[in-house]
């Protein structure tokens, strides 16, 4: 598999043909990702401490963003990581992790310097760990693609949000189906 034909990049969603989700958006696949189920953003509520560059794009509306998901049945919980032990701050980053290994993008020098693993997690660069089915590995925001594009923490939230309220047409709330198998993951290679 060459660099090329990787399909588990995230290069930015966008909702599919059958509104039961996101459409990874890669060239010649179809991906289809359930809405999540919880997310968990790990943030400190000082804004100075963050990073003024490409992976925090955003990030200053996505605390209103991630309450309207809330709104829409998404479990959100929220974790300053100034409150977290450094063993639990390289835990909650080993977890941020294991997207990154399986679908096979960067997230290692989004949060870190190459001695310094996590240094940057969740207090110069927030993190947003996305789950959306049990048996799912989920997705780490923001991350960067095999193509070098970064993914911010507020493209996949707004986005997210645009397909729910899609998925519901004049409707003012929305709920994420309780059964994750109502919006079940597939994907189509051609």
């Amino acid at each position: 598999m060459s660099k090329g034909d990787r399909t588990g990049g995230w290069e930015g969603s966008r909702q599919n043909q059958a509104g039961n989700g996101l459409d990874s958006g890669a060239s010649g696949t179809l991906a289809e990702h359930p809405f999540p189920t919880e997310v968990t953003f790990y943030s400190t509520s000082d804004p100075a401490l963050r990073f003024g560059d490409e992976r925090n794009r955003g990030i200053e509306v996505v605390r209103g963003l991630l309450e309207e998901l809330e709104r829409g049945g998404v479990k959100v919980r929220r974790v300053d990581p100034r409150t977290l032990t450094p063993q639990q701050l390289l835990d909650a980053y080993a977890q941020a992790t294991i997207p990154a290994i399986c679908k096979k993008y960067d997230v290692k020098g989004i949060f870190g310097a190459s001695n310094q693993l996590a240094c940057w997690f969740g207090c110069q660069v927030p993190a947003l760990l996305v789950e959306q089915t049990r048996h799912d590995v989920g997705d780490t925001y923001p991350h960067c693609t095999a193509d070098n594009v970064i993914v911010t923490i507020h493209q996949f939230v707004s986005e997210t949000l645009a397909a729910m309220r899609a998925s519901r047409p004049g409707k003012d709330q929305y709920q994420v189906p309780a059964s994750s198998n109502a919006w079940a993951s597939r994907l189509r290679l051609s």
